[in-house]
């Protein structure tokens, strides 16, 4: 009888260690791991992008008055033939041209030309001419860097322009936030004297040229 009790004490001790040794290896399996987290093949970290600049309206009459001239030709059908030129323009019903000008003119800096296409210059069949006050800005250049650019703009006298606070035109050129608004304009950092025009038509809606309204709705803030 005591041997049959002592073969059964030996068999739990012997189960009691086979179970400890099991369950050893579980325990050290949830030791919480001191090595550094695994990095996700192709994953990099990327910085975040700047915000781009806000706009004020003292930025955008500040580019506007340097821009803008007090002349605009405008391509249309007919745009230079006799007919248009002769044209009274008073509304007759009896004359394709009555009601369609190819060329528009004020008393004080108006429209910022987008000659699109046309290198910002537009030439009439009947050799009428103008050149948007940008040019000026390119002289022997195609290519301008944003910064090369505002600080041409910022050489030129601001003029009196239609719809645009005087005090506004006339402050002190802010050369930064004009940076952002020619970045606005050109989405990027590089302004193309032939790409010009577009870039105004395409962020203003306006074909012909800009107007100050339209030119502070589309660049203000």
């Amino acid at each position: 009888m005591l041997a049959v009790c002592h073969k059964r004490s030996s068999a739990v001790t012997v189960m009691l260690a086979l179970l400890l040794a099991c369950t050893s290896p579980l325990t050290d399996a949830f030791t919480p791991s001191r090595t550094p987290p695994r990095r996700i093949p192709g994953r990099r970290a990327t910085a975040t992008a700047a915000p781009p600049a806000v706009v004020t309206e003292v930025t955008a009459a500040q580019v506007f008055g340097r821009l803008a001239d007090k002349k605009l030709l405008l391509d249309v059908p007919g745009a230079g033939t006799p007919e248009m030129k002769d044209c009274c323009h008073g509304g007759c019903d009896n004359c394709d041209y009555s009601r369609v000008f190819d060329e528009m003119n004020a008393g004080k800096a108006k429209w910022v030309a987008c000659y699109a296409r046309c290198t910002v210059v537009r030439e009439h069949s009947d050799g009428r001419r103008h050149e948007a006050p940008v040019r000026d800005l390119f002289g022997g250049d195609e290519r301008l860097g944003v910064a090369e650019f505002v600080a041409r703009l910022g050489e030129v006298d601001p003029r009196p322009a239609m719809g645009a606070r005087p005090a506004d035109l006339t402050s002190d050129f802010d050369a930064a936030a004009a940076e952002g608004l020619v970045r606005k304009v050109v989405g990027g950092d590089e302004v193309s004297r032939e790409a010009w025009g577009d870039a105004l038509v395409a962020i203003s809606g306006e074909a012909h040229g800009v107007a100050w309204r339209p030119w502070a709705k589309a660049l203000v803030g």
